[in-house]
């Protein structure tokens, strides 16, 4: 499939290292007034990488194996962010609770996600 040889983004670990290096910028840029929104723009990009991870499903051709390498990889962004909004709320002078956000309960719809665009591959190929 010509996909595979021009989208290195097709693979999830990619993606979360993509969205991961994209977060801390695009929060730097926007600077936000409170944690509070800080939080909600790194659960927004999130939701972007989800969205994107279970479009590239579509082209993949082992679907299982991209659904738990997905999995994966959600769970590893997740800590790479848990880690990092901390030290850039200390760099951005902002004060939080120290709590992570609830926004990136989010992750549970991923799995439903990534099976609906399964089943609708497997309907339509």
């Amino acid at each position: 499939m010509i996909w595979k040889h021009i989208l290195f983004i097709e693979q999830p670990a990619y993606q979360a290292l993509v969205f991961a290096l994209f977060s801390p910028a695009l929060l730097l840029i926007i600077k936000p007034k409170s944690a509070d929104r800080a939080w909600t723009i790194a659960a927004y990009i999130f939701a972007m990488f989800l969205t994107i991870n279970a479009i590239m499903l579509w082209f993949d051709d082992n679907p299982w194996h991209y659904f738990f390498y997905s999995l994966g990889t959600s769970v590893a962004y997740i800590s790479i962010v848990a880690i990092s909004m901390p030290a850039l709320l200390k760099a951005l002078r902002l004060q939080s609770s120290q709590e992570s956000a609830m926004a990136f309960l989010i992750v549970i719809f991923q799995p439903f996600a990534l099976l609906l665009i399964m089943f609708t591959k497997w309907i339509f190929i």
